[in-house]
């Protein structure tokens, strides 16, 4: 090679070097002088280019024209860790991936033979031994009198290209996945607001299937015009300004009006502009009449604030009154607009400030709610009693931001108590004989006397609960409470009341309710209380009783939701044992499966640490007796309270003793009358007396899941009929390759896709020659075996996921190969010419006695300039040359702009 020739493209001829061409006019040692001047520069000039060559980063190379490589320059060898006499010739293959060697030797070789350049991507090994990716471009070199001197190319690692590649790939088919599964609306639209992309959850919504969208806007699907109107201003706006949006519509679908929320969020490109838009549209129907149940529970709240006998008041954190109901202001007498210009002092007299005062800075700092009761001043002078229930307001931070007051004037109702203490002093005699307890204080709080009910109720003598001897009767997780209660009704001389529990000596626990009043002495003092002790037991364990059954039913409604909520058979099953677990609060409870042949096997599992886990265990169909699975297909519950007790003919608690297993439920699970299943719940801890509302709690649980279980499987089956269906409506019934259908729409994919990219999209045409002769000569079943092999040997030729193979027509094939350029669609149309060639299928009146391919063969680069018709065309026009050249070739027609 001549690194001049490589530099600068010029030639230094050997003429320059020969004998004068009148020999009279030279002597023998002026033309040797003559040679030496010409010689030296053209060394010095070869020696410049072959360092310049050698420190370019580059991977460079060339070859004579017999097409071995004769140079590799520094790069290239310090890349590969060899030396240049192992690369020249063939030896830079060894360090090709084998994989690659076939594809490279064939790109260049067909370049070589056309004279023409070439790009390739290979993997070549690195010194390290690992294999990189590499582009190889090379180009003929010409010798200034036109003949050909060979090839010059060079190299550069692609590695980190091709795995971003691999990346966006990867992340496109997760963005897919996730799309078409995913229950929201998701649709791309482009400038002219087509829809480039729908997934399948807009089929439930507008009754179209996404094909019907793609390429055509709202306008043209005749969407309603509201609808259309608001879409299109919205993402025109989005296009303009380049910022997400999100608005609301309401629309009817097939199953009724439905409210929708739209999120339109645009996509750049990498010019910064927005490219297209993508949109998530959710069904907000439930959570927009949750909002309207808000709205009106608002008003009605609004319309008690209104009309409650009761003063509401707020305050901010600065003691400054914001609200002021009418009852408030009917209670101390000023409008709101006056009493928000004075202050609270003006409510409270002055020698109660410094202890209502105390209450407002409890509140901010203890956040608890505080009940006091306040001689408060009206506006018109007059003193009255009222009763305040104060909360702190706080924030989702925690911070309080106001307090909330409800007060109501007492001042009657003090009077009457003021008469009512009084006779209760006159009576007092007939506490001996009151049905309910009953016990007198000092004012200090001290006891000084109870009655004989009394002593009844706590198991104490009169003596023993003297003085503080009372508390001991209040159980120690209520003691602290009460006492603190107490004692400050004690500081505020005001009535006390509380529930708590009280123990009596024997350990017997109940409930009581206690009140107790001021006793007023003549100067007007308080001396004491006198108070009662009544058992409210019965009303509590009724109370609690309700809670609990309310809380449970709750729950059980929740979990039903839950279960319903998934179509996905292994969510709903988890959900269950999980939720069933916890509502239950045994140990364990799992999914009995009964598989066809009747033996069954754990398979799903929600157990407590402390025991072992049994998912998975399978038993034998001996587990179930006959008689066992016609009761649990009757939907019967099976209830074991102590398993060493349980029926001999069930083996399926036999075989779980060694589990812990020492009480259980089993509830049936059943499909269309048949046992499906087994829900069981475990106590392992010890036996379990099971109560009747935890086997209702299960049974009903049960049937939910039963009902959940069948709609799971059937969503599964449809979900595979529906894949199938798609196979097949895409497939050709006799080659199982790609049918015309399946092609028409992956080139138009491509084509846009490939027009946004601007890449370069190949479209082979191949045809069967004379097949028509072979038809006639061999009949049709063996034409149709023959396309079947055809077929195969083409699809095998195509590697890419991209790349689709179809069947054209008869007896035509089609291969779509994006991101191929003219090199590499002569490359795959080659091989697929070779493949059928290799069939070696007979063919007495083809010349070449076998079955051959004739194959066309056109490149281009979408854009508006040009068409999908015109690529066909151009391909089809290729295959006619190629058949009329003489058939069993490929031709390679340029795509018209």
């Amino acid at each position: 090679m001549n690194c001049d020739r490589v530099l600068s493209g010029q030639d230094f001829p050997e003429e320059s070097c020969s004998e004068p061409a009148n020999d009279s006019e030279a002597q023998p040692e002026h033309y040797r002088c003559l040679c030496q001047q010409a010689s030296n520069p053209i060394k010095a000039m070869e020696e410049r280019c072959r360092t310049l060559l050698n420190s370019a980063t580059l991977m460079m190379w060339s070859s004579a024209s017999d097409g071995l490589c004769n140079f590799f320059n520094q790069s290239w060898l310090t890349f590969t860790g060899r030396t240049l006499e192992q690369e020249l010739g063939e030896g830079w293959l060894e360090g090709v991936h084998p994989e690659d060697k076939e594809y490279c030797l064939s790109t260049y070789q067909s370049a070589f033979d056309a004279r023409q350049d070439f790009e390739m991507e290979y993997r070549l090994r690195r010194a390290d031994g690992e294999y990189r990716w590499i582009r190889d471009r090379g180009a003929p070199l010409w010798k200034p009198n036109g003949s050909f001197e060979g090839y010059a190319g060079s190299c550069f690692d692609i590695t980190e290209q091709k795995q971003a590649e691999a990346v966006l790939n990867h992340s496109n088919q997760l963005f897919r996945a996730l799309a078409e599964n995913a229950p929201d609306i998701i649709t791309r639209f482009d400038r002219q607001l087509r829809h480039l992309y729908v997934n399948p959850a807009a089929q439930g919504v507008s009754g179209m299937s996404p094909q019907e969208f793609i390429g055509r806007t709202n306008r043209e699907l005749g969407l309603p015009e509201p609808q259309v109107s608001l879409w299109e201003t919205v993402m025109q706006r989005v296009f303009a300004s380049g910022c997400e949006e999100v608005m609301e519509f309401e629309f009817f679908t097939p199953s009724g009006q439905k409210f929708y929320q739209a999120r339109v969020v645009p996509e750049f490109s990498d010019s910064g502009l927005v490219e297209m838009i993508l949109c998530v549209t959710r069904d907000i129907t439930e959570l927009h009449r949750v909002q309207e149940a808000l709205l009106k529970s608002q008003e009605k709240l609004s319309l008690h604030v209104q009309q409650t006998p009761l003063a509401i008041i707020e305050w901010d954190i600065d003691l400054e009154i914001t609200e002021w109901n009418p009852a408030a202001e009917a209670i101390f007498g000023y409008r709101k607009a006056e009493i928000i210009e004075s202050s609270w002092q003006a409510l409270v007299p002055l020698e109660a400030r410094e202890r209502v005062l105390q209450v407002f800075k409890d509140l901010l700092t203890l956040k608890q709610s505080i009940q006091c009761t306040n001689e408060n001043l009206t506006k018109d002078g007059r003193t009255i009693t009222c009763e305040w229930y104060n909360t702190p307001l706080i924030d989702q931070e925690g911070n309080v931001v106001g307090i909330a007051s409800l007060a109501q004037d007492i001042s009657q109702r003090r009077r009457v108590e003021e008469a009512l203490r009084i006779s209760e002093y006159r009576y007092y005699s007939l506490a001996r004989l009151s049905p309910v307890g009953i016990y007198r204080t000092d004012a200090e709080g001290g006891c000084l006397y109870v009655n004989k009910r009394w002593c009844e109720m706590t198991g104490l003598t009169l003596g023993e609960a003297l003085e503080d001897g009372w508390l001991c009767t209040v159980h120690p997780d209520d003691r602290e409470r009460v006492v603190s209660e107490w004692q400050q009704a004690v500081r505020e001389q005001r009535s006390f009341q509380s529930e708590w529990r009280l123990l009596h000596p024997n350990g017997a626990i109940a409930w009581i309710v206690t009140q107790a009043v001021t006793e007023v002495g003549d100067s007007g003092t308080v001396v004491g209380y006198v108070g009662t002790l009544t058992d409210i037991t019965e009303s509590k364990l009724a109370e609690a009783a309700l809670r609990q059954q309310t809380e449970r039913e709750r729950l059980m409604v929740a979990i039903q939701g839950r279960i319903r909520a998934s179509l996905n058979l292994e969510e709903i099953l988890n959900t269950a044992v999980v939720e069933v677990r916890q509502l239950l609060e045994c140990d364990r409870v799992v999914i009995y499966r009964l598989l066809p042949d009747k033996t069954g096997s754990i398979t799903t599992e929600a157990v407590l640490s402390d025991y072992p886990a049994i998912i998975g265990s399978t038993f034998p169909k001996e587990a179930i007796s006959k008689n066992w699975y016609q009761y649990y297909c009757q939907g019967k519950l099976r209830v074991i309270n102590e398993l060493g007790h349980y029926d001999s003919d069930s083996k399926l608690f036999e075989q779980m003793h060694p589990f812990g297993v020492k009480a259980a439920l089993r509830a049936p699970l059943l499909e269309n009358n048949k046992l499906w299943g087994l829900l069981i719940a475990h106590q392992c801890t010890a036996p379990r007396f099971w109560q009747p509302f935890e086997e209702h709690l299960l049974s009903t649980l049960a049937t939910s899941l039963s009902v959940a279980i069948q709609q799971a499987q059937l969503y599964q089956r449809l979900e595979a009929a529906n894949q199938e269906l798609q196979r097949q409506v895409s497939l050709d019934g006799l080659t199982q390759i790609a049918n015309r259908r399946r092609f028409d729409e992956h080139l138009e994919y491509e084509w846009r896709r490939l027009s946004r990219e601007q890449a370069p999209l190949a479209l082979i045409l191949c045809d069967i020659d004379y097949f028509k002769l072979y038809n006639d000569t061999y009949g049709h079943l063996v034409g149709d075996r023959c396309l079947q092999e055809v077929a195969q040997a083409i699809n095998s030729a195509v590697k890419r996921p991209a790349d689709l193979v179809a069947r054209y027509g008869g007896e035509e094939f089609a291969v779509i190969l994006p991101h191929t350029k003219a090199h590499g669609a002569i490359s795959v149309a080659e091989k697929i010419r070779t493949l059928v060639r290799r069939l070696h299928i007979a063919h007495a009146h083809s010349p070449a006695k076998e079955i051959t391919l004739s194959l066309g063969i056109t490149v281009t680069v979408p854009s508006p300039k040009s068409s999908l018709e015109q690529l066909i065309t151009t391909s089809d026009q290729a295959l006619y040359e190629a058949k009329a050249q003489g058939r069993d070739r490929l031709l390679l027609k340029p795509c018209p702009e």
